[in-house]
């Protein structure tokens, strides 16, 4: 049964606890496949890091929301419907991109200083670092599809959803907190934390201003489009 276009609550909660399952399943084989990815190019390895964590995550989490309903669960229900609106989508997505960026790298930046001052060395994430040092054309293919298509979508549907619905009480403000901190976390990048908490706020506003995921699934792009393009740009300085 739905409510209000999402599914009752004890679905929510299952799908949010299929995502971790998943997620975990994903890890695993990643943990099992590893060993085999010595010698391999950092493309093999982009994809091997990335895509079994999301995609196992996403499916299970999905898997449990198409048994919601008898019909079966429908994207529709996450205004994930396309049509005319979608160029209005990608505008208001593109204004937000314009301050969202440079408030989220200068919070990294200050984040960064501020370790360094306590001694910590901020390393960034290990995979992108050999590929700046390394850089081959289908290193940032891969780089470039992973970050712009899979994880935006994956990870929006996740968190600004999934695990959003599933915590969400009363005007969903402490969902909307618990969710940011979780996608903050998940990246693993403890210089970044602060600003990805804030991304992640900013991400579920929009969901929540615009009706749609298509917001936060095209700002999300396009804040990744942008760090690809800059890790790209100044790659020779992250030796």
């Amino acid at each position: 049964m739905l409510e209000n276009g999402q599914p009752e609550p004890r679905w929510q909660g299952l799908a949010a606890l299929a995502a971790v399952v998943g997620a975990l399943g994903g890890m695993i084989l990643v943990g099992l496949i590893a060993p085999q990815t010595q010698g391999r190019s950092t493309a093999w390895v982009l994809w091997l890091a990335a895509v079994p964590i999301h995609v196992a995550a996403l499916a299970a989490a999905l898997a449990v929301l198409c048994r919601a309903t008898p019909r079966g669960w429908r994207l529709a229900s996450l205004g994930l419907r396309s049509g005319s609106s979608l160029g209005r989508f990608a505008s208001d997505a593109g204004t937000m991109l314009v301050w969202v960026y440079p408030l989220v790298a200068a919070m990294t930046g200050a984040t960064v200083l501020i370790l360094g001052r306590w001694g910590y060395q901020a390393a960034g994430v290990p995979l992108i670092r050999e590929l700046a040092r390394h850089p081959t054309v289908s290193g940032w293919m891969s780089l470039a599809v992973v970050a712009v298509l899979v994880a935006p979508v994956a990870e929006e549907i996740l968190f600004r959803c999934v695990c959003y619905e599933a915590l969400k009480v009363g005007d969903g403000k402490v969902a909307a907190v618990a969710t940011s901190v979780l996608f903050a976390a998940i990246h693993q990048v403890p210089e970044q934390v602060p600003g990805l908490f804030v991304l992640g706020l900013v991400l579920q506003r929009a969901r929540g201003r615009h009706g749609t995921l298509w917001v936060p699934i095209l700002l999300h792009a396009g804040f990744n489009a942008m760090s690809v393009t800059f890790l790209a740009a100044f790659r020779s300085q992250m030796g």
